[in-house]
């Protein structure tokens, strides 16, 4: 059996902090889930050209960390102490599944627009299901007797 390795609360500080990053600066680009296409669309202005950055944002995310982030949360939803400090991976989780709040308002995730957002759901849904499950087998196991637990159940 291959020994896990929970991340530190530093290093997810710094992964949501990328998580985040990579949302806001991939914001523009939507990537076509029945191909490996992906399809710039700038919900601001019509027909304007995605940066480089933004390019490269939804690359990283697409072939680098949507492979691996359900199973590093479900690693720490598993192994994370049982204390305060889960609310550092609960953050950084709920960053990773709701890209749409790193947007403009216009980009923002509404009925209009869900169908925009389908293909991220659709290549995460690990993160919108197991992991879900993960989480609520988290919260039976935390003491909300002690108050700085019972802050971290508010969320959830």
């Amino acid at each position: 059996m291959q020994d896990r390795i929970c991340p530190d609360q530093d290093q997810l500080r710094a992964l949501r902090t990328m998580i985040k990053h990579m949302h806001n600066c991939g914001g523009s680009l939507l990537k076509n889930s029945s191909s490996n296409e992906i399809s710039y669309t700038d919900f601001t202005k019509q027909n304007e050209k995605p940066t480089l950055q933004a390019k490269i944002s939804s690359e990283v995310l697409s072939h680098h960390m949507e492979p691996a982030i359900s199973r590093i949360f479900r690693i720490c939803f598993e192994l994370w102490p049982l204390d305060n400090t889960f609310r550092i991976v609960y953050e950084a989780w709920l960053s990773y599944i709701q890209p749409w709040r790193y947007m403009s308002e216009t980009k923002r995730l509404t009925l209009e627009n869900c169908d925009e957002w389908a293909p991220f759901v659709k290549r995460n849904i690990d993160c919108y299901t197991k992991n879900v499950n993960d989480a609520y087998r988290r919260f039976l196991r935390l003491d909300i007797k002690r108050p700085s637990n019972a802050k971290v159940s508010d969320f959830f």
